[in-house]
């Protein structure tokens, strides 16, 4: 009775002890370091518009100024409402800036510097530190949480949005 009640408590106190000490295990530090690389360099390519092997905010400008000439049907140099509405089609941060909002010298019309100025909430998501670059411990923490909220991003766009950039192209051609 006696060797009962003694591997019962120590049974229960491993698993306290057990159950403790998991709780101050940085996932980060359980991930493979070969497994880590393959991580951050997706993240870089991702991002990676400016080909400097970093993703920083530039590259998110590079982006916008891309997104700015396909919007910009009339190539106006500035956007009226109803280009405004496309980019929310490619860029959820500008479901979160009405274009009223955007407008920031209430000119009635979104010029391209005011257009790079929306903040970037994607791009937001994996900088934690704000500091315009993503390290490679950012890009593993924002792909921790991916996978814990059931959700992953892409590295790729899908066939399917492939072929919607390209409708998207032909109706509103990019000049040179």
């Amino acid at each position: 009775m006696h060797k009962n009640k003694l591997f019962i408590s120590i049974s229960t106190a491993c698993i306290l002890l057990g159950a403790c000490s998991k709780k101050d295990i940085d996932p980060i530090t359980q991930i493979p370091p070969a497994r880590a690389e393959q991580i951050y360099n997706r993240v870089v390519r991702e991002w990676d518009e400016n080909k400097d092997g970093k993703a920083s905010c530039e590259d998110v400008a590079v982006r916008r100024r891309a997104l700015f000439k396909v919007v910009d049907a009339d190539k106006s140099g500035d956007l009226w409402p109803g280009e405004y509405r496309l980019a929310k089609f490619e860029d959820r941060s500008f479901h979160f800036f009405e274009f009223p909002k955007a407008d920031v010298d209430e000119s009635g019309r979104i010029e391209l510097d005011e257009f790079i100025a929306i903040p970037p909430s994607r791009f937001q998501g994996f900088d934690a530190d704000s500091d315009c670059l993503i390290s490679k411990e950012e890009a593993l923490r924002a792909e921790i949480a991916a996978i814990r909220s059931g959700e992953r991003r892409r590295s790729a766009k899908s066939e399917k949005n492939k072929k919607n950039d390209e409708k998207v192209e032909e109706l509103l051609p990019i000049p040179d």
